[in-house]
């Protein structure tokens, strides 16, 4: 008993630091509905109310949302209106989700901080209604809180959404709205009109918003991103291969191609993907271009101001799939940094994702195919909890070792991660890099010696 009473102490002593330490005396949720996840951005103002200086923020987020987060980060604003990162991590406490901040340093009572939590959620959107005709134009919906969903009280609140124009609500059967706020259209999006100056904590006030967006919303249900290292020869080979689909409104009837052509769908905007764009990274060489699926070669590629374009064999409509594989070959000494210290250690620093523009990949599998003779000696991950193996691997000529595979496991990741960067270090010595082609060498000159003894050897019959 008396083990569960201290138990009970000790969460009621956590709760009370979450609901009592901080007020929000100013609050602006920003919503990013422009690509095909989403966005916000949680500007806050508060206030120290308790009796002791307070280092620790609890940022409080929805059930339903904080299993869809791709990543989250915060910051603190100074008079500059400068942001300088903050150590933050998601926890699970007593059944709520969240982002437990570290301030800087420690907020005395009734002094006052400024900071932001940017959010990114994937499966937040889907089309509205999820089938339609050809040509027709699709409207997407969005369900968000549109109080303040905070653990402490919060005065001023001001919520806005980037991208459309325009929106309007979907009433939810058996829902009630305790807020009457209206909408209104501004440059580059749209607002409530919010009346109400407090909210209690926890405020849940769930809305359902329709937008037009006649856009596709491309998903990668598996990427697995291939990085094959040559000292040798000087080269990074990539081949990634796509699991690719679209989670945007479906086709209430089949497919015809007289249609898309009569309606001159190819030219028009529209939720089917006719083109996948790869952004190519300036000042890096890139050559050997190629792009497969599970018919073959295809042809329909280019690169263009910057831009890998890969156009599929069909149009990729809500719910269809399209396999293929794109690979490509660096320059290695574009990526590679060798050590000051220890000249046969070097580390190796590439994106994370390769990335085409605007899209949700829910598995990626990064894998690092090392050097024949190359010991791995750590991978550095900028995102956390990151799982990694390592195997063995046989190629060409591999007849004395094999190429150490190291592999990396992501998920629910988006386009924006495509400039952070993965670093993996290991080991690679002079006599590892000589090793093979002397070898081969050997090889060559022992069957030359042994072609050149056969022929010495007189195998005709003497009379």
């Amino acid at each position: 008993m008396k083990f569960i009473s201290i138990l009970f102490l000790l969460i009621g002593s956590v709760f009370g630091e979450i609901i009592n330490t901080w007020e929000n005396i100013d609050y602006a949720k920003v919503v990013d509905l422009s690509k095909s996840f989403v966005k916000e951005r949680h500007i806050i103002k508060a206030i120290n109310t308790g009796s002791e200086p307070a280092s620790t923020y609890y940022f409080a987020i929805p059930k339903n949302v904080s299993e869809s987060i791709a990543f989250s980060f915060a910051s603190t604003i100074d008079a500059s209106k400068n942001e300088v990162p903050m150590d933050s991590h998601i926890d699970e406490i007593e059944g709520g989700v969240y982002s437990v901040i570290q301030l800087p340093f420690p907020i005395a009572p009734k002094s006052k901080v400024s900071f932001a939590v940017s959010l990114v959620i994937t499966n937040q959107l889907e089309p509205f209604p999820r089938k339609q005709a050809l040509g027709d134009i699709q409207n997407l919906v969005l369900t968000t809180n549109k109080a303040p969903y905070s653990a402490y009280p919060t005065k001023s609140y001001k919520i806005r959404f980037q991208g459309p124009s325009s929106a309007k609500e979907v009433k939810t059967i058996g829902a009630t709205d305790p807020f009457g706020w209206e909408l209104k259209s501004l440059e580059g999006g749209f607002s409530y009109d919010v009346t109400e100056e407090s909210f209690a904590p926890y405020t849940e006030s769930p809305v359902s918003l329709v937008y037009e967006r006649n856009l596709p919303l491309p998903y990668v249900k598996d990427l697995r991103r291939d990085l094959w290292l040559s000292p040798r020869l000087n080269t990074l080979q990539v081949e990634e291969h796509y699991d690719y689909s679209n989670k945007a409104a479906e086709l209430i009837s089949g497919f015809s191609r007289a249609d898309w052509m009569n309606k001159r769908m190819s030219t028009k905007s529209s939720p089917a993907i006719t083109a996948i764009h790869f952004p190519l990274y300036k000042g890096v060489e890139i050559k050997d271009i190629y792009f497969t699926d599970l018919v073959g070669n295809v042809s329909t590629s280019l690169v263009m101001e910057n831009n890998l374009i890969v156009k599929p064999r069909f149009p990729i409509f809500g719910n269809w799939n399209y396999n293929f594989t794109v690979g490509w070959t660096h320059k290695l000494s574009d990526f590679l940094r060798e050590d000051a210290e220890d000249k046969d250690e070097y580390l190796l620093e590439v994106p994370l994702i390769g990335g085409s523009t605007d899209v949700v990949y829910e598995k990626v599998e990064l894998s690092f195919y090392l050097p024949e003779g190359a010991e791995f000696i750590s991978v550095q991950s900028p995102l956390a909890n990151t799982d990694y193996s390592i195997s063995e691997v046989y190629s060409y000529l591999d007849i004395f070792g094999s190429h150490t595979k190291v592999t990396l496991q992501f998920e629910n990741l988006v386009v924006d991660l495509r400039n952070v960067k993965v670093g993996l270090k290991y080991r690679y010595t002079l006599a590892a890099y000589l090793r093979k082609p002397i070898y081969i060498g050997l090889s060559i000159l022992v069957a030359l010696l042994s072609y050149l003894g056969i022929t010495k050897i007189d195998l005709s019959l003497s009379k």
